[in-house]
This record gives structure tokens, sequence and C-alpha cells, in this order.
């Protein structure tokens, strides 16, 4: 390194070799040139470290260059896949309707889940690659379970795409029918004084919750009114238990009931004849003093104690003008083979030792299906029990009566006994 005499500049030991704008300011410090302040070999160095230190600069820009236009060419493919995307979607035709399918039936509870197999449903009358549900407030969907959230009707709605020809099925593929099945009926067990009117179809879901309308022992009877004068239908009530007294009705008392249409009934109480108050009836369990007019039941009713297809038992009540169709099955003689009963009607009537002015009439009525028990099987009613040595316990008038019966012991009408 070459200094000028007359100025003395001290450098550090080991220190790097200055920068370019270092030497600049230096040269002008002393008043020499920069070129003058090294000597060849430090001039190479400096020379040297200077190109590494532009290189350096150069490929750091170039990296900054580069990533820039990627960015730039990132969003315009981006913002190119959204246009495109959005040209071939308005280019996709919708249709509304499909060739060789049907809208099925989802009845159901709500907050309940249940399994939906869409391809099952849509079969093979559309070809599609994909399909996408329609978010509803109505309901929660994620993988094949749909989850009802509101009570009421409502459609289940699918896109099913076809890519290749540019199709968009829009297909309603169920009606949805969601019940809160007690709360239904909860004023009728709120107030079982109460009069009331049916006033829309209703429907029961598969392995409901229902409780049935005076269920003996948490509700009180029902006494009051119940008539349908618009023929709406309760259809699929269904329930199997372990022992109680059953029907849409559980126990009704001085109550008037008209017009209610059961149809696809399904009850079945399978204690095996054990326990006493195991009755059911496809609209009643249990009926005292009540009138029960044009009522019509269709199912299957089946029991272990006494079975009816319309009241499990009755005393001294009228039964007219009403029709059941359907199978009464009562299994079991455990508790008193003279007892159990069953019929195509009603299972067992008793006089409840009331005066003989006081009987139940059955009249004007039509019973058809099959009655089968293990014990007393009658056409209309199981048994007629006389406590009181009435003898005039029952009035059985102008009935149509088509029925098959198979027990222990079959009667066309009824067993007659007395307490003798």
């Amino acid at each position: 390194m070459n200094v000028k005499p007359s100025t003395i500049y001290e450098w550090e030991h080991n220190i790097s070799l200055p920068d370019e704008l270092q030497l600049e300011k230096l040269s002008e410090l002393v008043d020499v040139n920069k070129n003058d302040l090294l000597n060849e070999e430090d001039i190479k160095l400096f020379n040297s470290n200077f190109v590494n230190h532009s290189y350096k600069k150069r490929i750091l820009k170039k990296i900054a260059f580069f990533s820039i236009i990627g960015l730039l060419v990132f969003d315009i493919f981006a913002i190119l896949i959204h246009i495109v995307s959005s040209n071939i979607n308005k280019s996709f035709k919708y249709i509304y309707e499909a060739e060789n399918y049907t809208i099925d039936t989802l009845v159901c509870e709500i907050n309940v889940k249940y399994d939906i197999d869409i391809e099952k449903i849509i079969g093979n009358s559309i070809k599609y690659d994909y399909y996408s549900v329609k978010k509803d407030e109505n309901y929660v969907f994620s993988k094949n379970h749909i989850t009802p959230k509101k009570i009421g009707r409502y459609d289940f709605v699918v896109d099913f795409i076809n890519v290749r020809s540019k199709t968009k099925y829009r297909l309603t593929i169920l009606e949805i029918r969601c019940y809160d099945i007690n709360e239904d009926f909860e004023m009728m067990k709120q107030k079982p004084s109460g009069s009331f009117i049916l006033n829309d179809d209703i429907i029961f879901p598969d392995n409901n919750s229902f409780v049935p309308i005076g269920g003996m022992p948490v509700q009180e009877k029902f006494r009051g009114i119940f008539i349908n004068p618009n023929d709406f239908i309760i259809k699929n009530l269904n329930f199997s238990i372990q022992s109680g007294i059953y029907g849409l009705f559980g126990s009704v008392d001085d109550a008037y009931i008209d017009n209610i249409i059961l149809e696809d009934v399904s009850i079945t109480i399978s204690d095996n004849g054990t326990i006493l108050n195991s009755i059911c009836g496809g609209l009643i369990g249990d009926a005292t003093d009540s009138l029960i007019t044009n009522c019509r039941v269709t199912g299957t009713v089946k029991g272990t104690y006494h079975v009816g297809g319309l009241i499990g038992e009755a005393y001294n009540s009228s039964v007219k003008y009403c029709f059941f169709d359907g199978t009464v099955n009562q299994k079991g003689d455990n508790i008193n083979e003279f007892h159990n009963s069953s019929g195509g009607l009603i299972g067992f009537n008793d006089d409840g030792n009331q005066p003989a002015t006081r009987c139940t009439e059955i009249i004007n009525n039509t019973v058809k299906g099959v009655v089968e028990a293990d014990c007393i099987a009658s056409k209309i009613i199981g048994i007629i029990y006389d406590v009181s040595n009435n003898y005039n316990i029952a009035m059985i008038q102008n009935n149509n009566v088509n029925v098959k019966i198979y027990g222990k012991e079959v009667y066309d009408e009824y067993k007659y006994i007395s307490q003798k």
C-alpha cells in the first residue's frame, strides 16, 4: 500500500479492505487517487471482491425480478381460470326434470340423523359425473347423513353435473316431512278434557318416541273430544314395547272420538303374557264410558293379554260405524288362560260392575282380516265378561264381518263368561 509521506493513515490489523465508497472518501481526504492507495495485490483483491459483490447484487436483482414475474403470472393464471370456469358454469344447461325416477318421502323426527343414499335414490335415471347437495337451513347434510332441523315439509335438492354434456340436473330427490310427534299431540295430553280437531295429515317416523294420549300411569285418561271432519289421515303409527296400555290413545274415559283414520298401524307388546296391563288396540288401549264412531284402522296389532284391532278393552262404551282391516295377534297364556283374549274389533269387554242398562254397543261396524291367538279368538270381541251377572252387557248388531280366526278357542262373535 502506498501513501504519501506527508499523510499518515493507520490501518487496523487484519481489517478487511474498504469498499469503493470508502476508498472514494479516503482519496478525497488524503487527496490521492484511490488506485494509488492500493498496491497491485490489493487492487487485484479489491477488484475480485467488487466483482463478486456486484455479481451477487445482480443475482439478487434477477431473483427479485423473476419472483415478481412469477407472482404476476400466477395471478393472471388464477384470473383466467376464474373467467374460464365462470364461462363454463354459465354455459351449463339447467334441467329440472328427469325420466324414470320418483321423489321419495322421508318421514322423520326433528334433530334425528337419517342415512341417505343419493346414488341409490337417483339410480340410472340420469348420467352424471358428480353431485352437489344444495345447502338449506332446514337440515344439515354430511357424508350421506341428513339431520332435519325444522318441523314441516320441505324438499331435499341435489345438483347432478354432467361435464361432457355441460348439463346440470337440479332435482328434488326427497320430500322431507319432519315432525315432533309428541309435540303434535301435546295439547291433548296437557288438556285431557279439551275438544280437538285434526287439521292435517300426520305420518309417524319409524322407530319414533311417541307416548300415547292418556298414557297411564303418567298422564290422565283422555276425557275430551277428538274429531276429524276433513278426513285427514294418521299414518304409520308404530311402536314396540315391553308392556303397557297402548294405541293412539292409551286410556279414555267419557270421551267422544269420531272419524279418526289410522293407516298402516304396527303395534307390538312383547312381555310374553306375564303382565296384566299389557293391553293394546289400534286406536285405543282401554275405553270406558266412551263413544267411538266412524273410526278406521288398518294394520297389525300384536299383544299378550287383551288385544283388539280397534280397542284392547271396552267398558260400557259404544262403538258404531267403525272399520278394521288387518291382523290381530295374541301370544302368551302365562297369566290366565281363561282371560287372555283377542278380537277383530275389541279384545275384551267387561261390565265394570255396572247395571245391565249400561252395556257396550257394537253396531254397524266392519271387521276384516285375521285374528290369531294362543288363547281365545273371536271375530268381533274376544271375551264378554259378566262380573255382575247382567247377561246383557253387550249389544252386537248389524256388523259386517269377514275374519279368519285361529286360536285355542274360536268364536264367531264373542266368548261369554259369567262370574258363576
